[in-house]
Order: structure tokens, then sequence, then C-alpha cells
């Protein structure tokens, strides 16, 4: 017994020893220090419970002695472990704390204090346990009773062996786990980084936009007699205004970091008992959903600002420029006296404007750093209360049921005075027959343009293009079937498929989410007039498909990539025509199945190419994306609208009921024929933000286009579209002289009606509110084919 007093005094000591060198959480070298104290007290106490055995040799005391220790103090050490064991857990927590900048270093501090004075007293409590409960045991009437009632129980020790190599290894996998959220932990703060990098970036933009327009003030000022110079300068002044933000290079960055962190993790978050709760998180789709959702609508809010300062910006120089040139070309004698009021009046309105765009810009910065301070936190994983990273999205999809069980509302009461009320219906007939065709296209042209919200809740319902998976809904069937596809080309089936529909049918959001769900870091995106870099090798891409094609097969050999063609009307000019590119595509395609060919094209470009190309024969995979179901619209337009954070109301003030949603959705579905686009669209433009937390819908007008084409507006229509963006250049060369004499003039018509649009770099197009209704036009006096 002698012996097992000495051992167990030295398992004090070593508890005794580990107390004093425990130190504050700061580092990871600290909780690697109590892992190896944890793994020596374990070590110790299994030695000694292996170590004493009662033998029929010893006297009464002695064996009742030699069992108290299995039978009790056993248990007192399996608590004084627990303990050790849940203070490595708080030690690492408050460790992933520290990190998070969430405690600071005296809390730490505090916390090391405390639990060295609790480990202290749970020494203290081992010690008198020993002293009370098994050396304390020195009668032996006392010890026969004991041993009697211990003889009716199994022996523990297996047990207690079993629970103290248990507690050992929950320890070392606390060490395992916080070594993975400290890796965590370096993601979340690379990407914080780069969020607030960006969003400076963008802020900064404006800074730059609103410091050149101050020198181009200046210039004009100082050269007002020299209109050569001014025209010199502002050129000069034009290339510096560039949008220098990409946020395909910034979500090409984050997924970088997700890509360290791709797995599942079952991580400890809480002690309850003596029991250790788990809880699974998959860290990157997590981060990945919440990003999408909180931080990437607010800089595409940034980014509308910036590049309408840049563009508003670029259209002052332009019509400045042009005011220079007519003053370059009269006498001294001629200009008038002075012209700094005429050149410089738009660059000084345009200042205010950029100085409240500036404001703006720098109140949704203030958003995106305030939610990746409070709320992008690793130490959230602990919070037993809420998810991990929790969206709005999921709250918003139950936002319409909380009025559900009241009573209906009341039914309106009709219009009083019904005389009153049919001669406004006779006078608005009346009315309309007096308009002519141009009036009605001009006004239907006004109802379908809407001005940008200046609280930019719009922008996350416009915003084309795909902007993460949280925000994509529906397609089931076409998901399926393009996976078909993909499956079918990757064990050596010919890859191509089509993309095809109406405007804003969401064309390039589908093949987006194909190429970075299923190709991500393997999608060669091609645009015209675009650089694209394989493995070192850079092309300059001008409108040569051909040209980009074969540059691909050539240096893309290490592994099977997708090949991204959105808008194939947009690869054509003057040169190259898009009747050359596609004969080009149709040649890859059949030369092999080391791609996967993904293209979009409008429908009736589609059916039009088709006739001329059996384009079905060649790439007999195609999806028609026109359409999505009410319910897919509906959720479309919940998720887009939680990501705003704005609680949706009526015309009384009161939050929206489900049935007054469902029924305002149900009405733009039908208008939008069922384009996820159009629908969205139609959204942005009736939503009015009240404040910072509050929007409702406003009544749009409901005007419709009038069957204004003729045979000759029609032909030029029809060209324009299948282009989809062209110049009198491409039309002149398209019709031959019939252009100068006859075209020209239509084309200058359906400019002013508004029905065609210039674009800043001078090409035209259908306006973009206008297109699928002139395609439908079309297709009415067969100029195209729609199809189903």
């Amino acid at each position: 017994m002698e012996q097992i007093r000495i051992q167990i005094s030295s398992f004090h000591q070593i508890i005794e020893l580990a107390i004093e060198q425990l130190l504050p959480p700061l580092d990871d070298a600290a909780i690697h220090e109590l892992l190896v104290s944890i793994q020596n007290i374990g070590k110790e106490a299994i030695a000694i419970g292996d170590l004493v055995a009662p033998t029929t040799d010893q006297d009464i005391l002695q064996r009742a002695q030699t069992m108290a220790i299995h039978y009790l103090w056993i248990d007192e050490v399996k608590q004084n472990l627990i303990l050790w064991r849940d203070t490595l857990f708080e030690y690492q927590k408050s460790r992933i704390f520290f990190l998070d900048n969430n405690v600071a270093r005296d809390e730490i501090e505090q916390l090391h204090q405390s639990t060295t004075q609790v480990l202290q007293k749970a020494l203290e409590s081992l010690k008198s346990l020993f002293n009370t409960k098994v050396i304390g045991i020195n009668n032996e009437k006392e010890a026969i009773r004991k041993i009697e009632r211990w003889h009716e129980q199994e022996n523990p020790w297996p047990i207690y062996q079993n629970q103290l190599r248990a507690l050992v290894e929950q320890s070392e996998d606390l060490w395992t786990h916080n070594q993975r959220l400290v890796e965590v932990a370096s993601v979340f703060e690379n990407i914080s980084k780069k969020c607030a990098q960006i969003s400076d970036s963008i802020a900064n933009d404006v800074v730059k936009t609103k410091r050149l327009t101050q020198e181009s003030i200046d210039f004009i000022q100082a050269h007002l007699q020299e209109p050569g110079k001014v025209i010199y300068y502002l050129d000069s002044i034009e290339e510096q205004l560039k949008s220098t933000q990409n946020l395909k290079i910034f979500k090409e960055a984050i997924e970088s970091e997700l890509e360290q962190i791709n797995t599942v993790h079952r991580i400890p978050i809480d002690t309850v008992g003596g029991l250790i709760q788990n809880k699974e998180v998959n860290f990157s789709k997590d981060i990945r959903q919440w990003l999408e959702s909180e931080i990437q609508p607010s800089l595409y809010d940034m980014i509308d600002i910036s590049e309408r300062a840049v563009n508003a910006t670029k259209m002052s120089l332009i019509n400045i420029r042009n005011r220079a040139i007519i003053l370059s070309k009269e006498t001294k004698e001629d200009r008038i006296q002075d012209p700094n009021i005429q050149l410089c009046q738009p660059l000084r309105v345009l200042l205010k404007n950029i100085q409240q765009w500036s404001k703006e810009i720098n109140e949704v910065e203030d958003i995106v750093k305030t939610r990746l301070e409070h709320n992008f936190r690793i130490s959230n994983v602990f919070n037993t209360n809420q998810e991990f990273l929790p969206v709005p999205n999921q709250s918003t999809l139950l936002q319409m049921r909380w009025d559900q069980n009241e009573l209906l509302a009341k039914v309106r009461i009709w219009v009083k005075d019904r005389t009153v009320a049919i001669q406004n219906i006779r006078n608005t007939v009346l009315k309309e027959e007096s308009m002519s065709d141009a009036e009605k296209i001009i006004r239907y042209v006004k109802s379908r343009s809407y001005n940008h919200d200046p609280q930019h809740y719009d922008s996350i319902f416009t915003t084309e293009g795909f902007i993460g998976e949280s925000f994509c809904v529906g397609r089931k069937q076409e998901l399926e079937y393009m996976e078909t596809l993909i499956a079918n080309w990757r064990v050596g089936f010919r890859g191509a498929v089509v993309l095809h529909g109406m405007r804003f049918c969401g064309k390039s959001l589908f093949g987006e989410m194909i190429s970075h769900h299923y190709f991500q870091n393997n999608t060669i995106a091609l645009r015209p007039n675009n650089v694209i870099n394989i493995y070192g090798r850079r092309l300059v891409l001008g409108n040569d498909l051909g040209e980009a094609l074969d540059f691909v097969k050539k240096y893309a050999t290490e592994r099977k990539k997708i090949v991204w063609i959105d808008d194939l009307e947009l690869w054509g000019n003057s040169t190259v025509s898009v009747i050359q590119n596609i004969k080009n595509i149709l040649r890859h395609i059949d030369r092999g199945n080391k791609f996967f060919y993904m293209l979009s094209m409008s429908t009736w470009s589609y059916t039009h190419y088709d006739q001329l190309f059996g384009l079905q024969d060649s790439i007999p995979s195609s999806i028609n994306l026109n359409k999505m179901s009410l319910e897919e619209v509906k959720r479309a337009i919940l998720i887009r609208h939680g990501a705003t954070h704005k609680i949706l109301i009526d015309k009384e003030g009161k939050r929206m009921s489900s049935g007054r949603f469902n029924n305002v959705t149900r009405e733009f579905y039908r208008r939008s024929k069922g384009n996820i686009g159009e629908a969205l669209r139609l959204w942005a433009a009736s939503s009015k933000v009240i404040d910072d937390d509050k929007v409702h819908l406003i009544d749009l007008p409901r005007y419709d286009l009038p069957d204004f084409i003729d045979d000759n507006e029609a032909i030029v229509l029809r060209t324009v579209m299948l282009y989809k963006q062209t110049n009198e250049y491409q039309l002149n060369k398209q019709f031959g002289p019939a252009f100068k004499g006859k075209y020209n003039v239509i084309l200058q018509r359906l400019i002013d009606m508004g029905v065609l649009h210039r674009r800043e770099d001078e090409m035209l197009e259908v306006r973009e509110g206008l297109i699928n209704n002139v395609a439908e036009l079309l297709d009415l006096h067969g100029y195209i084919k729609l199809g189903k």
C-alpha cells in the first residue's frame, strides 16, 4: 500500500505541475501544452488503476483501501479529467474568439486565472477524498462492511479505464478540431480583407472620377481659347475613366480560399453533463451562401453607382468634346466671349451628382464592413441558439405566411358613381383612338423605362448573369438534362448544347451556373474583343471565333474543359460574319470530344441559323429557357427581396399579406409570360423604397405596343435583331445602295421613336424593354420564327 501511496502522491504532483505550467490560450503552443498535460494525467491515472489489485495476502484495512481506489477515488479522477478536457475545449474556444477579435487579451487572462483556481480546487478535492475515503479507512469493522458491499458489485475499473482513455482521445480530437478551426479562421480573415479591399477599391473609383471631373473643369477654364488642346485633353481623360472592378476575379479569389476548407467538419460546440455536443458544418457552402446573400448584392450596388458615375462623366465629356470641335472651326473673333459656361456647366452639375453618389457608395460600404465585422465570424459556430452564418433568404421564404390565419380582407366597395366611371372609360377610348402609332410607341417605351432606385433596392433584381447559387431557383428538368449530357461527354460521347430563349429568360445565368457547378476552374469563356490566358499563353480576341477556338484547341491540353460562348450573335463584324463563326464552331464540334461546347443565343437566331445550317443536326442537344413555373418565379422574387433586408408593405403601410403577394406575383408572371428576367424587372420597376427598412409596390401603367411594323421596318428590325448589335456601316454593307436611299431613313425613324437605342460604343440595338415585344410582332408577320 505504501507504493500506491507514493504513486498517487506523484500523480497529484503531476496535476499540480500541470496547473503551474498552464498558460493563457493566446497561441496554439499554450493549447498544445494543455493537451500534453491531459495526456500525462490520463496515462498516469490508468497506470495507477492497473497497479491497484486487491490480493488475499493483504490485511483487511489494506484490502479495503485498495478497493476504495477503484470504487471511489478513480471516479473523482475521472471527474478531474473531464474538467481538464472541458478546460481544453474552453481554451480552444476562447482562442478562436480571440482570433476573431471577439474577446480582448485581458478577458483571456481573466479566464486563465479563474480556470487555474477551479483546477486547483478540484485537485484539493481529489487529495481530500484520497485522505478521507481511502487512507481514512482505519477501522476493521468499517473496512469489512465496505468490502462486503463492494463484493456485491462488479469491479468498475474496466469501465473507468475505457472512460479515461476516451477522455484522452476526445482531448486529442479537440486539438485536431482546433487546428482545423484555426485554418478556417485564417480563411475568414482573408475573405474579410478581400471584401473590404474590393469595396474600398470601388469607392476609390468614384473618388477618382470626381477628381478627374474637377481636373477637367480646371483645364477647360485654363484653355478656353484653345479648343484643340481641350479636345486632346478630354480624349486622354476619357481613357482613364474605366471601371477597374471585376467581380469575377473577386469570386475566383474567394473560391480559391474556400477550396482549402471544402469539406464537412464535425465541430465540437459545447459540453453538457460530461458529454461533448457536436455540429456538422460545411464551412465552404455556408460562407459562399452568406457572401452571396449579404455581401455580393451590396458590392453590385457599389459597382452600379461607380459605373453610373463613370458613364455619366463619359457622356458629359463627349458632349463637351463635340462642342469644342465646333468651337475649333470658328475664328477667335467669332467665338463667344465666355464659352466657359457652355463648356463647363455639364461638368459642374455632374460634380454635384458625383458627390451624392460618393455619399451613397460610402453608405453601402459601411453596410458591407458592418456585416463583415459583426456577422462574418467563425466564432458564431459556437452559438447554439442559431444556425452558423444564417442568411435572410431562409426566413424570407416564410415571410408571406405571417397572416395566413387572418380574416379575408373586406371586399372593396365598387365605384359609387358608375356613370362617371363609364364616362371615364369612354374618354380613354377616344383619346386612345386619336393617338398615332409613334405616340403609342413612345408612351410604351416610357412605361418600360424606369430610374434606378436611389437606395439600390432594384439592383439585386436587375443584375444579369450568375451571382451565386443562393439566387438560383428552379430549372430542375434542365439541370438533370445537362447532367446527363455532361456525364455522356465524360465517357467519350460528343458534348455540345445550345441554350436559347427570349431576352431576359436567364440564358447567361444558367450557362454560368453550369460552368461554375460542373467545370469550376475548367471553364474557357469566349467573348469578342476580350483577352484569354491559357497556361501562360495570351490571345487578344477580336471577332474571329475560328481563331479563338484554334487557340483553345492548341494550348488547352491538360484537362477536359467547357468552352462557354454566351451571345453567339455578337461574334460578327464587318470583317468576320456570324455565319462564318458558326461554321467555325460547328467544324470544331465535329472534330472530337475534347471540349464540352455550350452556346447561347436568342430563339429567333437559333431558328434562323437552324434553317441555314441545320443546327439541330450538328448540335442535337438544345434547351429552351423561355419559361419558368409560377412557384419558381415567386421563390426567385422572395429570395432576392430577402437579400435586401427590407420589409414589403402594402399601400396602408402594413406588412404585405401572403394573399396580396401571391396576387401580385401571379400578375407579374402573367405579364412576363413566365420569363424570369422580365418578372424580376417588373418587380424592380414597381418597387419604391420608403426608408431603410421598408419598400412597397406601385402600380405601373399597362400599355400595349401597337403593331407598327410594315414590311420595310420589319426588314430593318429583323436584321438588327439577328446581329443583336450593329451600326450603320454594317447595315450599309448588308443592304447595299438601298440603305442610303431607303433604309437609312427607316432606321432613323426607329431611333427617333425609341425602338432602337444607340449604345455608348455607337452600336445600335433594339431597346431592352421592347426586344421581346418586337420579336413577337416580327413572328406574327412571319419575319422570324420563335417556335413554341
